[in-house]
């Protein structure tokens, strides 16, 4: 998952650029400008983390910390 921050706003173009990027890529692309977010592909990742032989699977959305 990338996340890209702009100044300006996001319009046709932009997306048109950033699916092109998120499938040459093969990850996900978030658009952030001012009172504006466009997602292409998913806005979340889903991490997996073994403890003891038991594995915890857990979705982390975009500008979302966590520490296992």
């Amino acid at each position: 998952m990338i996340t890209l921050c702009y100044h300006r706003p996001l319009d046709d173009a932009w997306q048109r650029e950033a699916e092109q990027l998120a499938a040459d890529l093969k990850v996900s692309v978030i658009g952030r400008s001012k009172g504006q977010r466009l997602v292409i592909g998913r806005d979340y990742v889903t991490e997996e983390l073994e403890v003891a032989g038991r594995t915890f699977r857990y979705r982390q959305p975009e500008g979302a910390f966590t520490q296992p």
